[in-house]
């Protein structure tokens, strides 16, 4: 794929995944009140991206391969949202994320590892820009004092099992998925089809079991609507960022991807949620701009192993 094209569908998925973000977070600040609530939010956006992606896009025959896959990523897909919520909900919001967005270290090592791509040293510079980014972005006013060896397993596990679904969804776009057109939209239909049923299951086990809890909001109209539309978006997302693992290096992909959501999502937060920036996420967010500029040099010597 060409160059400005590569630039140009990062973008697209930029756009994508900040509006995403952000109708997930007004959901979130109006309606998700307990760990429950979050797990019947997760399940119902699930099935709507599945059921987005069977009217949007067509889908070849779905195969035992395509079941195998999408059943890890189902997997994967569904511990990470859990422990990522339970993480958000017991320690600090700031280092949760923080941890979490460490993920694109875990795909951006699996591009040089596994799939034997290049990564210049302007790139890796990058990544120590974003790396640097992440550190600054975290707000020095959270609750510190909820870090435990909990939280910090919740947390690193969030990281792992994203990082891991995002390689597996790879490695498919690379080898099964390349070999007949509609196999990324089979593959993603059967993912959140399971993912969404490992939720419900999830849900209708804690609200029958130990604490019992059950949604403060359940099918409500509302709720329904967001996880709609979160469902379109992501499902759309999804669709052009299998197309994105296939034809574009992981190295250049994927901290690309995060640098530039992440400045996104701060202006966003600025302008939609009023948010107040300190002198040191402004430094943050210009790192983030940084690590896009040098990501996008592919010059000077390489990595390649």
């Amino acid at each position: 794929m060409d160059y400005i094209l590569q630039f140009l569908l990062i973008l697209l998925l930029v756009v994508l995944a900040c509006t995403k973000t952000t109708i997930q977070s007004r959901m979130s600040r109006r309606h998700i009140r307990c760990t429950q609530d979050s797990v019947l939010f997760n399940a119902m956006m699930f099935a709507a991206i599945a059921l987005c992606v069977a009217i949007l896009f067509p889908m070849s025959a779905i195969t035992p391969q395509i079941v195998g896959y999408a059943a890890m990523v189902a997997v994967s897909t569904t511990v990470f949202q859990t422990t990522y919520s339970v993480a958000l909900s017991t320690g600090s919001v700031s280092l949760t994320v923080l941890i979490a967005n460490f993920n694109v270290l875990i795909t951006t090592a699996s591009s040089v590892l596994i799939f034997k791509e290049s990564l210049y040293y302007t790139q890796l510079i990058g990544i120590l820009f974003l790396v640097a980014s992440m550190f600054l972005s975290v707000d020095n006013s959270g609750d510190y004092h909820k870090v435990n060896w909990k939280w910090l397993a919740l947390s690193v596990t969030a990281m792992v099992t994203s990082g891991l679904g995002s390689c597996i969804q790879k490695f498919f776009g690379r080898t099964a998925g390349a070999s007949q057109q509609g196999t990324d939209a089979a593959f993603l239909f059967i993912n959140y089809l399971l993912a969404s049923l490992i939720a419900f299951a999830m849900y209708f086990i804690g609200s029958r079991f130990g604490k019992r809890e059950k949604s403060t909001f359940g099918f409500n109209k509302h709720v329904l609507l967001y996880a709609l539309a979160t469902g379109l978006t992501l499902s759309i997302y999804q669709k052009f960022y299998m197309y994105g693992m296939a034809h574009i290096d992981g190295t250049f992909m994927f901290p690309t991807l995060a640098g530039a959501s992440s400045v996104g999502m701060s202006i966003i937060g600025v302008v939609m949620f009023r948010d107040s920036l300190s002198k040191r996420q402004w430094l943050g967010i210009l790192c983030g701009i940084a690590c896009v500029a040098l990501m996008n040099l592919r010059i000077g010597g390489f990595i390649q192993l």
